[in-house]
């Protein structure tokens, strides 16, 4: 599989003539969204380097067209759920730019607790989104940990630490190598893997439970 994901900041460089060429050579786009208000995207940082705001009907305009040329482009979203968007309702957003998977990522402190949402926030948030529990992908906090493979631009690994208070890096691949580098780090394998098996989610009260199998990682 061959995909592209698109943190906020960097968003502002897809341009139409970007599309065109990549749309018909990958599988799978990812782009972040995790408010339809200017307001709360400017509150939360999604900005360029110049401060201007990034421009969701634009976007979602450039995912329709790489979906024409490209008909079975997989179109993922990535929310992440914090005391700024909790009680917010993504109806319009997911309508208008029909992803087939969403990912909805419970906020995870590693510097700072300013934006923390409990889980009960969370936990209301993927309720009141369940009518698209069928492209809906929810990662609570221990569901992230230690399960993905992060790479900083000094080749090291890097988790966050175990208290939430900042990371943990291993030494620099090029120094050891990615195997070594590797076998010295944490990393949850097992879950991992479940999240590319992951199916549709059901709210239970107090947890929240898949209901069947899926496959679009």
């Amino acid at each position: 599989m061959r995909s592209l994901n698109r943190p906020g900041a960097l968003q502002r460089r897809i341009s139409d003539e970007l599309i065109s060429q990549l749309a018909p050579l990958i599988s799978m786009i990812g782009v972040s969204l995790d408010s339809d208000h200017n307001a709360t995207n400017l509150a939360i940082g999604r900005v360029d380097a110049r401060g201007a705001l990034l421009n969701n009907k634009e976007l979602a305009g450039l995912m329709a067209k790489a979906k024409t040329l490209n008909p079975g482009l997989v179109i993922k979203l990535n929310t992440v759920v914090s005391a700024l968007n909790a009680d917010a309702d993504m109806g319009n957003a997911i309508a208008t730019f029909r992803p087939d998977r969403w990912k909805v990522f419970h906020m995870l402190p590693v510097t700072t607790d300013d934006l923390a949402v409990s889980y009960e926030r969370f936990e209301a948030f993927v309720a009141r989104h369940m009518r698209y529990g069928g492209v809906m992908c929810v990662e609570d906090n221990d569901a992230m940990n230690e399960s993905y493979l992060m790479l900083d631009p000094l080749g090291r690994f890097f988790q966050n630490t175990r208290d939430c208070r900042g990371y943990e890096y291993s030494r620099s691949v090029d120094v050891v190598g990615a195997r070594q580098a590797f076998t010295d780090w944490r990393f949850a394998a097992a879950s991992f893997a479940s999240r590319y098996r992951q199916p549709p989610l059901e709210v239970v009260p107090g947890t929240i439970q898949p209901v069947q199998a899926g496959s679009i990682p």
